[in-house]
């Protein structure tokens, strides 16, 4: 007796056009899904590149705080208050609190003015955190700092008449939030940065111990999770806060990314569920074209499972090809092994769920006919 697989090809010969048909449309249905799929994951990684591992997405400034319309700098009380807040509402955060010298430090190489930042967190400055070092941009391994002492009278007034000179290692910069501080600063001025110990060593000096309060430039807070920052940016500001956010003007961005998202998987199933039903049809189209033969095979005494192995070998076939373009198409357009291999698997799934749809939905039932009823309906069809 003539093999299945024979009698599958001999059939294929004769309908090679349909089944030709039928193979390229289900191709071209399974490349769209699979740019729709390609298209979701770039955008999903591109919100999460820029927008959700962005580390300045997470950080708010406080600048200050408005004191019967005026503008105070932030103290010490002010920071415990801050905190305790964020505690109370179960906040997860970091902070860090910023000083500021603006002007009397001189540079004895340049003769110029500098500016310099006291990060008043413990280890905010990378590996070489540590006592008598600067941080800073500037290609120079050492700096000499012209140190003013100031005197401070009852009245208030300052003066200055003595000066130190100190030397300072300079270490590379490793931190985001200090790389933020220097593109924002919009002055010409060469910028330094120094930890806790290193500043009070440095305004100790300065003011001899006289300023009885230590101001703070800002606080830089990180909040963990994205979700909650526009939540502690509204809740500083309702308690008379000066608050600056990087991406103020995209307040709403974090609910309009959910809401693209969810659209877009909602537009994927529709997809999926037009497509397999647009597959469903055009092999049911294509298998009514094969009734007769069907029938003619039946009649010939072959049994159910012999007919409808037949008949499954085409759709092996194109399933196969299914999954063989799944990967391929995969592999070659993302850069993560990883997504590709998720995105291919997923798609197997699929196909494996269509070859299903069709064995038991359109062959099964296709087979299980009486030979009458194929013939005449055939001819009716034809």
């Amino acid at each position: 007796m003539i093999s299945n697989i024979r009698i599958s090809n001999l059939i294929l010969k004769k309908s090679k056009k349909s089944f030709f048909r039928i193979s390229i449309t289900f191709s071209l249905v399974w490349i769209i899904i699979l740019s729709y799929i390609f298209f979701c994951v770039f955008y999903s990684f591109s919100n999460i590149q820029n927008f959700y591992k962005n580390d300045m997405a997470h950080v708010i400034e406080v600048k200050g705080r408005v004191e019967k319309s005026k503008y105070e700098k932030l103290v010490v009380d002010d920071l415990t208050y801050i905190y305790n807040l964020l505690k109370s509402n179960e906040i997860e955060y970091n902070s860090i609190p910023i000083c500021k010298i603006a002007s009397g430090i001189i540079d004895e190489e340049t003769q110029k003015g500098i500016i310099l930042y006291g990060i008043m967190e413990d280890g905010m400055l990378g590996v070489n955190d540590e006592h008598n070092a600067l941080f800073s941009n500037i290609e120079r391994e050492k700096i000499r700092l012209i140190i003013p002492k100031i005197s401070i009278d009852l009245m208030g007034n300052i003066s200055s008449s003595q000066f130190n000179v100190s030397e300072f290692k300079i270490e590379p910069i490793d931190s985001f939030i200090i790389e933020n501080i220097i593109r924002n600063n919009q002055m010409n001025i060469d910028t330094f940065f120094c930890n806790k110990s290193t500043y009070t060593y440095i305004v100790e000096n300065m003011y001899n111990n006289a300023l009885k309060e230590t101001e703070f430039e800002e606080l830089v807070i990180y909040i963990t999770n994205l979700n909650n920052v526009t939540t502690v940016k509204m809740m500083l500001e309702k308690n008379s806060y000066f608050v600056s956010y990087a991406f103020n003007a995209f307040e709403e961005l974090p609910l309009f990314i959910t809401k693209s998202s969810v659209l877009l998987l909602l537009v994927f199933f529709v997809l999926i569920i037009l497509s397999m039903i647009y597959i469903f049809i055009s092999y049911k189209n294509h298998i009514n074209v094969q009734k007769k033969d069907i029938g003619v095979i039946k009649h010939f005494g072959y049994k159910v499972d012999t007919i409808r192995n037949i008949y499954l070998w085409p759709l092996k076939v194109i399933t196969m090809t299914l999954i063989v373009i799944s990967y391929a198409f995969n592999f070659i357009i993302y850069e993560e092994v990883l997504i590709s291999v998720i995105v291919s698997t997923g798609m197997m799934v699929l196909a494996y769920v269509m070859y299903n749809m069709i064995k038991y939905g359109i062959i099964d039932k296709m087979v299980k006919k009486d030979v009458l009823e194929l013939l005449k309906y055939d001819k009716e069809f034809e």
